[in-house]
């Protein structure tokens, strides 16, 4: 029973290593938060510009039925980990997000 406890907390931990547990959302470069915000709006297309250091401003097209182009503001914070956005369509309408370090060992 140890051996199997044992086990299975290696493959436990070999699991979230693999799935990029740390992985720190505050330090990620330009391309992975566009894709990142590709899939978490959803768009087709979203393209970023640095304005300075971990701000950056930007658009998004939404996808098939929703063709709106929506203003994105998105802030980096790599000591915390962090990185928070922020949508605005053209009818005034607001999305924000944010992702997070999983974890720090």
């Amino acid at each position: 029973m140890f051996k199997r406890i044992c086990w299975s907390s290696v493959w436990s931990i070999l699991a979230v290593i693999a799935l990029g547990c740390g992985a720190n959302p505050g330090a990620w470069s330009i391309d992975q938060i566009q894709n990142e915000l590709k899939a978490k709006i959803p768009a087709e297309n979203v393209t970023l510009t640095l304005k300075s250091v971990g701000q950056y401003e930007g658009t998004a097209v939404g996808k098939a039925d929703n063709k709106k182009t929506y203003k994105l503001t998105v802030k980096q914070d790599a000591s915390n980990g962090t990185l928070s956005w922020t949508a605005e369509s053209p009818d005034g309408d607001t999305v924000t997000g944010s992702f997070s370090e999983v974890s720090k060992f």
